[in-house]
């Protein structure tokens, strides 16, 4: 399962740390979190405030299952060729390994 934020924030670690504070349910996802252009507007308004760079990531959360239950694995996506493999990758890398195999 994949999941897309947009985080605005001063720099790549931070976006990453709010992507997995959210899905962990420490912070509450905002509307900002789901839609870019809000995003960017909050960055805007982060960048005016604290007269420091802010921009909106875009963060792809994907939950994968291990032996031990599930881990999320956030990564950063700097444009929509990235995202559309990084959904390519998450949603059908399963139905290409299970092809490959009946090969």
């Amino acid at each position: 399962m994949a999941r897309v934020l947009y985080i605005p924030a001063r720099s790549r670690e931070i976006a990453l740390k709010v992507a997995y504070a959210v899905e962990a349910g420490r912070v509450p996802c905002l509307g900002q979190y789901l839609d870019e252009e809000r995003a960017k507007r909050s960055a805007e308004a982060l960048t005016a405030l604290h007269h420091e760079l802010h921009q909106a990531f875009c963060v792809v959360l994907e939950t994968r299952t291990v032996d031990d239950g599930r881990i999320p694995v956030a990564r950063i996506i700097d444009g929509i060729g990235s995202l559309a493999a990084a959904l390519m990758i998450v949603v059908g890398g399963s139905y290409v390994t299970g092809f490959g195999s009946i090969l």
